[in-house]
């Protein structure tokens, strides 16, 4: 109309549309109850009046500026939400999803409570009406928008979960995450690979891994030099473990030379028993030769000349007289008193003819020379009681010097036959001592030239192991077999790190590769967070196929790790769950503030009398 002055534009009411959000539509009535009971003097009024006037400038504000009223509103609606999930480190809002039917109850009483404080209905009538309606459009809503939240939830879970596949319970730096990487190439989870350190056993101490370290051995600088010294020393560490638990088991109280060991045992057996036969010989008087026995010593030199001659030479180098000569005739005669030594001397003869005549296949004179040498035996037996266990000591010794050499042959033996043979020796303790002692001398002579005898022993169904177990006659070797396997193992990672070993050109460069290719908690988080840069930059480390991905200073901690017998530390480095906690941590707490927050705003928008939709709608 013409003449008329333009209108003023409404006065802002962006603090109120803030409290109304916050407040679920009733600071109007909070705003109007509380100026009613200031006194006139101040501006006080009847609170009907306020109300009305507060709501007609909230109005008249939102008609001309509805963008940004309702924005306030919104923003008024989620600030309980953020303020408590800020001063609570998010601890107030629920980790989970609550029940549909409490999401009902909830958007149900926020509805009403929304539609009751905006109704400008006259009557109590309209504001039940108004308030019903609220009601049922917070019960719709408020499950609705969760439910649709929890789509989200449920992509942005897609990102947790490929966080643990990538990481398992730990996220970390670079140094970290080629931890993680070595600890799936062994074929082992964690919780083993700590068990192992806590037995004694590397985590490097897996020949799965010496592409790994042969690798760092390629890319040079300290962390490759300190792969060749420690494996080497570990190479040397464990054989020795495993020498000293097959040295206890085999050939305990010994010298580790075996041979030595036993050959100095033998010689002082030998001669132990050498000084017994001379003392008993000494002592006997030669009185206690019988006639009988003087007649049995006569009837063996006739019937077996040669037998005769033997003991005559022995007598000559002896400088001793000796005890027959043979006539012109051709017969044999004594020619003094036999002595205890000279009936044991022709006893030793008749057994030496006895076995060499066993030899040459003459069975029936053999058994005949024996049946001479076993009465005479008895015979000396029967007044030398002293006699018979010196010598029963004297033929243990050289027993055990033939059970020995056995012991040396073992290795390469028929295994069925040795079982038989060993089951032999085990009758004689003396013996069968030196039959292990022999074993395990080839075992250490074996492994000076083979670098995979140890691994072999560990295997029960290689020759080796299964002599092993024959020879300790299927004992318990657990524990042995533990330290041959870790000795055979790291024998050959140090084998394949040395620069001479030949290198597996393809494994060596899927290994350079995948050097430091493992993601980070920092790729996960840039995937998270959305942030471009970090994205390209973690993209762009991915692409780095042909130059080591980690650094030498970064390759030294992570054998810091690998190379530890610590198990604790480890453990911390394999399984502390900081990092990737913090970041679950975080993006629960956005999610569900950020969840609740839209349900609660939608809420309290849609639950109005003239709802957000129709609102827009009308402008």
């Amino acid at each position: 109309m013409l003449g008329m002055e333009p209108k003023a534009p409404a006065d802002s009411q962006i603090i109120r549309n803030l409290f109304q959000g916050a407040t679920l539509g009733w600071s109007d009535e909070i705003e109007a109850a509380i100026r009613s009971v200031v006194p006139d003097s101040w501006g006080g009024r009847k609170y009907d009046v306020i109300r009305d006037e507060i709501r007609k400038q909230l109005t008249d504000y939102k008609k001309e500026n509805s963008g940004k009223a309702i924005t306030a509103e919104v923003v008024g609606a989620i600030l309980p939400t953020v303020i408590a999930a800020v001063a609570t480190g998010g601890t107030s809002i629920p980790a989970s999803v609550p029940a549909i039917g409490r999401l009902i109850g909830i958007g149900a009483v926020e509805g009403a409570i929304t539609g009751a404080g905006t109704s400008e209905a006259p009557t109590v009538a309209g504001v039940v009406g108004d308030t019903a309606s609220g009601a049922a459009t917070g019960a719709v809503l408020s499950p609705t928008i969760v439910l649709g939240g929890r789509q989200l939830a449920t992509k942005g879970g897609d990102i947790v979960d490929w966080a643990r596949q990538k990481f398992g319970e730990k996220a970390s730096d670079a140094v970290q995450a080629e931890l993680r990487r070595l600890v799936k190439k062994t074929g082992k989870n964690v919780d083993q690979v700590i068990a192992d350190v806590y037995e004694g056993r590397l985590m490097t101490d897996n020949v799965t891994l010496a592409n790994v370290l042969k690798n760092y051995v390629t890319e040079g600088g300290e962390a490759g030099e300190r792969v060749l010294r420690q494996t080497a020393a570990r190479a040397k560490e464990t054989r020795g473990e495993a020498m000293g638990g097959l040295q206890q088991r085999l050939a305990p109280n010994m010298d580790e030379n075996v041979v030595r060991g036993f050959k100095r045992t033998e010689e002082e057996l030998l001669k132990s028993e050498s000084d017994a036969y001379k003392k008993l010989f000494a002592e006997m008087p030669d009185t206690a030769i019988t006639k009988e026995m003087t007649d049995n010593m006569l009837l063996a030199a006739r019937s077996i000349p040669d037998a005769v001659q033997d003991i005559n030479a022995a007598y000559g180098i002896r400088n001793i007289i000796p005890l027959f000569v043979k006539r012109e005739d051709g017969v044999i005669d004594m020619v003094r008193q036999p002595t205890l030594k000279d009936a044991e001397m022709v006893r030793r003869a008749l057994a030496s003819k006895k076995d060499e005549l066993f030899r040459v296949g003459k069975g029936d004179l053999a058994d005949a020379v024996g049946g001479v040498e076993a009465s005479l035996r008895t015979q000396i037996n029967d007044i030398s009681p002293d006699l018979k266990q010196t010598r029963q000591q004297w033929s243990n010794i050289k027993g055990a010097s033939e059970a020995f050499d056995q012991g040396r042959k073992a290795l390469t033996a028929n295994v069925d036959e040795l079982e038989v043979l060993v089951e032999k020796l085990k009758q004689s303790p003396q013996k069968y001592a030196a039959f292990k002692a022999g074993v395990m001398d080839s075992i250490r002579n074996k492994a000076r030239r083979t670098g995979t005898t140890f691994a072999n022993l560990a295997e029960s169904d290689k020759q080796m192991g299964a002599v092993l177990r024959v020879a300790l006659d299927d004992g318990d070797i657990a524990q042995l077999q533990k330290q041959l396997a870790l000795a055979g193992e790291t024998a050959e990672v140090a084998r394949r790190v040395r620069p001479e070993a030949g290198s597996p050109t393809m494994p060596l460069l899927k290994e350079s590769a995948e050097s430091g290719a493992g993601l980070s908690i920092g790729d996960a988080m840039n995937v998270a967070t959305g942030n471009t840069f970090g994205m390209l930059q973690s993209a762009a480390r991915l692409l780095q196929q042909k130059v080591p991905m980690l650094t030498d200073e970064q390759r030294m901690k992570v054998l810091d790790t690998a190379m530890s017998d610590n198990p604790e530390l480890v453990r911390k480095a394999l399984m502390d769950q900081t990092a990737l906690e913090e970041l679950l941590a975080k993006y629960g707490r956005v999610l569900t503030t950020g969840a609740e927050a839209g349900r609660r705003a939608t809420v309290f928008e849609q639950s109005q009398p003239d709802g957000l939709l129709n609102r827009i709608g009308a402008q």
